[in-house]
């Protein structure tokens, strides 16, 4: 099975509503050195995702935007693979780097997978609220 790896701008979390949503709710998944941020939204599409590394943590921007080349490179070779379809609802995510020392692309790469996997199972798990 030959899918292309690509990472389109729809995939891209922008709205500011949609990410300071992700704070106001309480439902995360941690896995060194990864912080996941998720909601489940009620609109129908590909799942969006952003990601962010801490300034307090990394003083250099070079640094900073390293870290978020080798988290995005992770996420688009592994999305695919790891997130389920939850049908007509919308999975809106942000990772957060919280490791305290520039790690490397496998070591990222095995959290985000780890979280993932953690992801899918609590996705399975939640009801809709019934209105």
């Amino acid at each position: 099975m030959s899918h292309r790896h690509k990472f389109p701008a729809t995939l891209r979390l922008k709205s500011k509503k949609q990410i300071a949503s992700l704070f106001t709710n309480k439902t995360s998944v941690f896995n060194h050195p990864l912080l996941l941020k998720y909601n489940i939204e009620p609109t129908e599409g590909l799942p969006q995702v952003a990601f962010s590394v801490s300034k307090k943590l990394f003083k250099s921007a070079v640094i900073r935007n390293h870290i978020k080349r080798k988290m995005l490179e992770s996420y688009r070779l592994e999305w695919r693979d790891h997130l389920i379809d939850i049908g007509p609802q919308k999975l809106v995510v942000m990772w957060i780097y919280i490791g305290k020392t520039d790690l490397d692309y496998c070591e990222i790469r095995s959290g985000m997978v780890k979280a993932m996997k953690e992801l899918n199972r609590r996705v399975l798990d939640f009801e809709p609220k019934k209105l």
